[in-house]
């Protein structure tokens, strides 16, 4: 209902200041820490730009933006040359800066690289990248990329940087010298061995995380390695190049191809290893470099060389070694072979005698060949494995005293793959899947997406490997016969996002990746037939590594995927491969990324109210976003008596008004809107519709207690152990998860309103979010006066993850009673805030209640625990009988036969009511209404109806789509308002009256003490 103030009447009469104005609603946004935006506001002011299909991922490190998506902005050029797709670029960067926070000043050169992706329905793009840089120094890891349609429509945002870069600059004050010996003191510490090798620092800035955020730190980046017979160690480390040399980076470069499981693999040829019974076959040495006295040329991609111009005969010279290969034999020297050639048509065979040892410096040769001419078909411009690789075959590591790698094994190290001898029951692991998985390592690198901690890097490694050779099996045959090491057919589930690593093991956390991944290759392989439809996967990869720096296993991995497969500006209808990624996805246990074919968003929700008449309205804008009709809009709402349906009506363009009728006071009504198109499909508001319905009271609600938890101290609330531990802990929630016997939780990453919540484990440093086995605590509150109370209600906002309770108890107790426990049977896992009411009446009267949350757990299936914030007590009572207005006379009817009326919602007549109104109902909407306001009656006839009030004033104002306006009359304290009544009528223009005027009854409102 529009709500406007009613002007001075009379200064001896109401003493109000004379202002007529519409009434707008105030959101107050929710701050995040530091400067971060409010995105809410800002993805409303995009959209109301931009159109309803555009949605954001928030980076819970920054507080930002991470990933805009989901629409189209159209280009204000069409780009003719890559610096046109630039400007572009930098153009919509700039635009949503107040989303993102990427500062153009602190953006390196840019790249721009075209995606073809149109093959399997989609359409081509183009990717425009640029990174981070301070001061002319990269940030590591800060990667933007902007993803373009081919006639610049901008598609995507991507960040993985930070914002504000431009207000920072680095001044170190810790020389190289001084982080070199940092690193080496600290490779020391950790491996026991001093580095055989030391590389020359250089500065980056380090995105470090400081409490929930990422802030940038100037640090000197180098490599260090030790190897030797026996042992290899390399690690990367940066130290803070400002203040104390301290290190901000620590990381292992080994990433060791792994043997925890029993895999398949395919060796030369195809995917087995090399045997007896799969010997090596004849396949093109491409790429190599061929020597002799008449200079070194390099052999094609069929394996054809030609020294031009030469006579023979002529010494040449060939080994594993060329364009993009450079092979190493760990057993000694490195298999090459001299023949005598004259003439053209020669054959050479590299290694005729069938040596094993030999085979694998042929396999690594091959298959890198073959990964790089895969890679360069997809996308002519990608040049990621364009450079020479370097391989290590015949490894035969043993115990060095501190460090063991078995010859079960193959690993990346930063510079190089490495391959092993059979041993240990296993083969030579220098075979197909193997070497495209280690290579895969290498290319997360080169692509941008690094080897992350959580096995996304593992994960991809694998995808590498199975696209390359089109089969599930990483590592068919790595132990002989049917073994394998993994398979994207597992069903290993994902534990949500933010938990990546939840399974504590790389190669088994990166499972979740690949599965997903190949199954999505399996659903377009359905789809389109075997060659066609890995074709179209293969294009979705190369246009996913090229597009986005994505580095760990998240859900918006199928977002970006949908974004580029999308060919209509928004995926929220769909994409042409949607039904094949998107149930891949959920099959990994993903959420999955449900389609908006309807939008519907709420532009007038009912307050809180003392009126009891009514009606109370409801307006949403709803619309198809695929171009349908939409049939039924529906208001459904529950009194307490049950759900009743309301037909909402539209009220021009896609807004759609409903009226809930009058409710007797004290009542709480639920209400939701579910809209259904021409499709058959349907939407709700709020999105969980009856489930979650919004809520407003009739009646008079008063505040018992209530608690926000912001406050400098715990405010009276204890906690404490009865058993075990006791975790409850005061602050910002850390958002960490898990998975627990296959049950995966999540903890919120931030409160309803302010900073702080009560909760089981918070997440802090040192602490997982998850409860103990075998723990009883609680938490109390203080001693809380209800002696007035008639009917208490409590209401928080929970996010409760707990064990069903045969096995777990999560409790609400008064003064020691259990007054709520979580369900006998069926885990509780909120994954998001939920409102929550408990009748608590039972204490009405009671002037010392007790509040207490309480939690017992046995000794396994350890979930998040309780989350509470924005805690009150409330009661609700009849709304007021006493100084209620009076209507007089008689009104004219107008649209729908309806009269208006004018109540005061409720409110006395009070002297001193400051909330006092008086409101016009029942008028044709968005009419203008003629208020007509005395301190006198009359009884005049007038437009087929009579004058009912001898008039003040007269204002006109515009009714809402409800036919409503609410006049605020705020009442003064005054005796010299006592006995005075207020007149009011009003006159609503409608073309259905009699002579083109409604009128309602009159109104009086008797000023009492």
């Amino acid at each position: 209902m529009t709500r406007a103030t009613l002007t001075a009447l009379s200064a001896a009469v109401l003493c109000v200041p004379l202002a007529l104005s519409a009434h707008a609603g105030q959101l107050e946004a929710q701050g995040l820490p530091d400067r971060s935006p409010d995105l809410t506001a800002g993805l409303a002011t995009w959209r109301a730009e931009h159109g309803p299909s555009w949605h954001l991922r928030r980076d819970a490190g920054t507080g930002h933006a991470a990933f805009l998506f989901g629409g189209s902005v159209a280009a204000s050029t069409t780009p003719r040359v890559d610096g046109d797709y630039v400007a572009q670029a930098l153009g919509f960067l700039e635009s949503a800066h107040g989303l993102l926070g990427v500062d153009l000043e602190a953006l390196g050169e840019p790249t721009v690289t075209y995606l073809p992706l149109s093959f399997g329905g989609s359409s081509d793009k183009v990717v425009v990248s640029f990174g981070q840089v301070v001061d002319g120094i990269p940030v590591r890891g800060g990667k933007v990329n902007v993803l373009l349609g081919m006639d610049g429509t901008l598609l995507a945002l991507d960040s993985t940087g930070l914002p504000n870069l431009s207000e920072f600059s680095v001044r170190p004050t810790v020389s190289s010298a001084m982080a070199r010996a940092a690193a080496v003191t600290s490779f020391v510490q950790t491996t026991g061995l001093a580095p055989t090798e030391v590389g020359e620092p250089r500065l980056v800035m380090v995105q470090e995380q400081q409490g929930k955020l990422r802030a940038p730190v100037a640090a000197w980046e180098l490599d260090l390695r030790f190897e030797q017979s026996g042992a290899v160690f390399a690690r990367r480390y940066a130290v803070a190049a400002e203040g104390s040399p301290r290190l901000v980076v620590d990381e292992d470069l080994i990433h060791f191809f792994d043997v925890g499981g029993q895999v398949l693999t395919n060796a030369t040829p195809g995917t087995q290893p090399d045997s007896a019974s799969n010997p090596e076959v004849q396949v093109p040495a491409a790429y190599m470099r061929v020597d002799s006295s008449a200079g070194s040329v390099f052999t094609d991609q069929n394996g054809f060389f030609n020294f031009p111009g030469v006579s023979g005969p002529l010494n040449v010279t060939f080994q594993y070694e060329g364009s993009f290969n450079d092979v190493f034999n760990d057993q000694g020297a490195e298999h090459v072979i001299t023949q005598s050639l004259s003439g053209t048509g020669n054959t050479v065979l590299m290694n005729p005698t069938g040596d094993a040892q030999v085979t694998s410096q042929s396999n690594v040769f091959v298959t890198l060949n073959a990964m790089r001419d895969w890679i360069r078909s997809l996308n002519p411009t990608d040049g990621a494995m364009d450079f020479v690789n370097n391989s290590e075959v015949n490894e035969d590591f043993t115990d060095f005293g501190t460090f063991t790698i078995s010859n079960c094994n193959a690993f990346y190290d930063g510079s190089s793959t490495n391959y092993f001898l059979p041993g240990g029951g296993c083969v030579n692991t220098a075979y197909s899947t193997v070497i495209a998985h280690e290579q895969g390592h290498w290319l997360n690198d080169r692509y941008g997406s690094f080897n992350g901690s959580d096995g996304f890097g593992e994960g991809n490694a694998d995808v590498f490997a199975m696209y390359l050779f089109d089969t599930p099996i990483v590592g068919s045959g790595f132990s002989g016969g049917s073994t394998i090491i993994r398979s994207g057919e597992n069903t290993l589930q994902y534990c949500g996002d933010g938990n990546g690593g939840c399974y504590g093991a790389v190669h088994t956390d990166g499972q979740v990746h690949m599965g997903a991944m190949w199954k999505v290759r399996r659903n377009l392989q359905t789809k389109y037939g075997t060659a066609v439809g890995g074709l179209v996967a293969d294009q979705l990869l190369s246009g996913w590594m090229n597009g986005y720096d994505q580095g760990t296993i998240d859900s918006v991995i199928e977002i970006q995927l949908l974004t580029l497969d999308d060919n209509d500006g928004n995926i929220d209808n769909g994409t042409p491969n949607y039904a094949e990624i998107d149930g891949a996805f959920l099959e990994q246990g993903f959420p999955g990324y449900e389609l908006s074919l309807i939008a519907v968003a709420n532009l007038a929700a009912v307050s809180d109210s003392l009126d009891e008449a009514g009606p109370y309205g409801v307006a949403v804008v709803a619309a198809s976003l695929i171009g349908g009709s939409l049939t039924q809009v529906e208001l459904k709402f529950d009194a307490g008596a049950g759900v009743q349906t309301v037909a909402m009506s539209n009220n021009g363009g896609a807004t759609y008004a409903g009226l809930i009728p009058g409710v007797p006071s004290p009542a709480q009504v639920d209400y939701w809107v579910e809209v259904t198109d021409n499709l058959g499909n349907t939407k709700t508001w709020p999105e969980d519709g009856a489930a979650a319905p919004a809520r407003f009271t009739v009646g008079q609600l008063e505040v018992q207690f209530s608690e926000n938890f912001d406050g400098p101290t715990d405010n009276g609330w204890t906690h404490a152990q009865v058993q075990t531990q006791d975790d409850w802990q005061r602050g910002v929630p850390g958002g960490k998860g898990g998975v627990s016997s296959g049950i995966a939780w999540n903890d919120p990453d931030q409160a309803v309103s302010g900073l702080n919540v009560w909760g089981n484990d918070l997440g802090p440093d040192g602490f997982n979010g998850a409860y103990q086995p075998d723990v009883i605590n609680f938490l109390r509150s203080p001693l809380i006066d209800l002696s007035g109370a008639n009917g208490a209600t409590l209401r928080f906002q929970r996010w409760l993850t707990v064990e069903e309770a045969i096995f777990d108890q999560a409790q609400i107790r008064l003064n020691g009673a259990t007054v709520w426990e979580n369900p006998q049977n069926g885990n509780l896992v909120d994954t998001a805030w939920t409102n929550f009411e408990l009748d608590i009446s039972s204490a009405d009267g009671d002037p010392s209640v007790e509040l207490e949350f309480r939690l017992e757990s046995d000794g396994g299936l350890n979930l998040g625990g309780w989350n509470i914030d924005d805690l009150e007590i409330f009661t609700l009572n009849p709304s007021p009988s006493f100084c209620q207005p009076s209507i007089y006379g008689a009104g004219v009817a107008g649209l729908g036969g309806q009269v208006p009326t004018i109540d005061a919602k409720g409110q006395p007549a009070q002297s001193g009511n400051t909330e006092f109104v008086v409101a016009v109902k029942n008028g044709r909407p968005q009419s203008v209404a003629t208020i007509v306001v005395g301190l006198q009656s009359a009884d005049i006839p007038a437009l087929g109806g009579s004058l009912l009030v001898l008039p003040i004033l007269t204002p006109s104002v515009l009714l809402d789509v409800f036919g409503q306006i609410t006049l605020s009359v705020p009442l003064s304290n005054s005796p010299g308002l006592i006995g005075q009544t207020l007149f009011v009528q009003a006159f609503v223009t409608d073309a259905a009256a009699p002579e083109g005027f409604s009128i309602s009854p009159g109104f009086a409102a008797t000023i009492c003490n």
